[in-house]
């Protein structure tokens, strides 16, 4: 039997057993950042996804019919926060499971991969310092990185405006150098 320690924000619950882990999700007890481990040092990974995976090996095969259980009605019930640490508020207790658009990264946000405008603009913005490719690669960017930041106004599950920030002054810093430093040299060679 498995011990579990949770996290939320700095304070480290436990140890758990799964069947007390499991129980806090199935009663929307666990928020987004909450993380989980089987150490009180790590490896931490977000709680809801442990307990998805959990979830999914605990299904009984659906082709067997007595595995089938009618379903039940099950009602939201206001927790104690002082008792409970990880007690969600009275207003989103009663909250219903997200629809995928409504979901997160598993990532928690550091790889913002539902946010593909804001990703691409991150990287091709570092790449924009190449000399010579630089001043293309800097234009798309930046206008990847406002496509980015538009994306995650729409939908803020999403994030990736630190990633489109990034793409967005890189690729103008860049781009504007390069065109700077290409009229000086353009300007030196008529000289010549």
């Amino acid at each position: 039997m498995g011990c579990y320690f949770l996290r939320r924000a700095e304070e480290v619950v436990g140890p758990l057993t799964l069947a007390e882990v499991m129980a806090d999700f199935r009663a929307n007890q666990l928020t987004a950042t909450d993380t989980i481990a089987d150490s009180q040092l790590g490896p931490w990974e977000p709680a809801v996804d442990f307990c998805h995976r959990q979830a999914a090996l605990d299904q009984p095969d659906p082709t067997d019919p007595s595995s089938r259980v009618p379903p039940q009605i099950v009602t939201a019930s206001v927790v104690d926060s002082e008792s409970n640490p990880f007690a969600a508020p009275p207003a989103a207790s009663a909250s219903t499971t997200p629809t995928p658009s409504a979901e997160g990264d598993a990532t928690g946000g550091m790889i913002p991969y539902k946010n593909p405008h804001a990703l691409t603009a991150y990287y091709l913005g570092i790449f924009s310092g190449l000399p010579l490719l630089g001043l293309p690669i800097g234009i798309a960017a930046f206008v990847l990185g406002l496509k980015g930041l538009r994306a995650r106004k729409e939908n803020p599950v999403i994030k990736g405006s630190v990633h489109a920030a990034i793409g967005i002054g890189c690729g103008g810093l860049f781009s504007l150098l390069w065109t700077v430093l290409g009229l000086i040299g353009l300007a030196a060679w008529l000289r010549l």
